[in-house]
C-alpha cells in the first residue's frame, strides 16, 4: 500500500502499480501502463519500413562522399536527405518482402558533368584497371577528377578521389590498398574545382 501525504493528482506526477499519473496541458490524468505492446504494422507500412532499410544500407557507407556529391542547388536539403529521397522515389523495385536496390538507377553522387562514352576496368594480379573514353564532350572537362566507390560485402564502403585528370584515360588501383570481398564498383567524376559532380555509373551491375 501506498501512502501519501496529499493528493497524488494535485501534488504531482508519480506512479502506483501500473497507474501514471502526470499533468498535461495543466489538467491532472491518469493512465495504465499495458502489460504488452503490440506493434501490429499494415503491409504498407512495413513495406514502407523495408525500403527506408534497404535505402539506409546502400548509401550509409558513403554518406560522408554522398553529402559533398550529392547537394542539390537551390534546396536546403542536405545532400544525404537528398539521396534518401531519389533512392525511395527511383531506385526501388520488386514487391514487398522481396524489395531490392536496382543498382542500374542507384546513384553515389548526382550532378551534370558527364560521364565519358564508354567505361570499363579489368584486373590482374595486383591492380584494378579502369579506362575511358577521353573523346571531349559538352559537360565535361579535360582536368575532371577519377572517383572510384566500393561497395564489400559486408556492406561497408571506401571511396577514393584519385586525382587522376579525364585526360589521361586510365587509372589503376592497386588491390593492396582494398579489400577483397568487393561486391560492387562505382565510378564518378568530380569538376577541378571540386563544386561538381557527375552521376556515378556501376561498373558491376551486370
Amino acid at each position: 500500500m501506498a501512502r501519501l501525504k496529499s493528493n497524488l493528482l494535485e501534488s504531482g506526477m508519480g506512479k502506483i502499480g501500473n497507474i501514471v499519473f502526470y499533468y498535461r496541458n495543466g489538467v491532472p490524468c491518469a493512465r495504465a501502463i499495458p502489460n504488452n505492446y503490440h506493434d501490429k504494422k499494415s503491409e504498407a507500412q512495413l513495406k514502407q519500413r523495408q525500403k527506408m532499410q534497404l535505402v539506409h544500407d546502400f548509401i550509409r557507407p558513403f554518406s560522408d562522399f554522398i553529402r559533398m556529391a550529392f547537394k542539390e542547388e537551390q534546396s536546403s536539403r542536405t545532400g544525404y536527405q537528398s539521396a534518401q529521397s531519389y533512392h525511395l522515389k527511383n531506385a526501388i523495385e520488386g514487391e514487398y518482402p522481396n524489395q531490392y536496390i536496382n543498382k542500374n538507377v542507384a546513384l553515389l553522387s548526382k550532378g551534370a558533368i558527364e560521364l565519358p562514352n564508354t567505361i570499363s576496368y579489368s584486373e590482374n594480379d595486383s591492380e584494378l584497371v579502369f579506362t575511358w573514353d577521353t573523346t571531349k564532350s559538352i559537360g565535361a572537362m579535360p582536368t575532371d577528377m577519377f572517383i572510384v566507390l566500393i561497395r564489400y560485402k559486408d556492406n561497408n564502403g571506401e571511396y577514393f578521389i584519385t586525382g587522376t585528370q579525364r585526360f589521361k584515360g586510365e587509372y589503376r588501383l592497386y588491390k593492396e590498398d582494398i579489400s577483397f570481398n568487393i561486391e560492387d564498383i562505382y565510378v564518378a567524376f568530380r569538376s577541378y574545382d571540386e563544386t561538381k559532380y557527375s552521376n556515378s555509373y556501376c561498373l558491376t551491375s551486370n
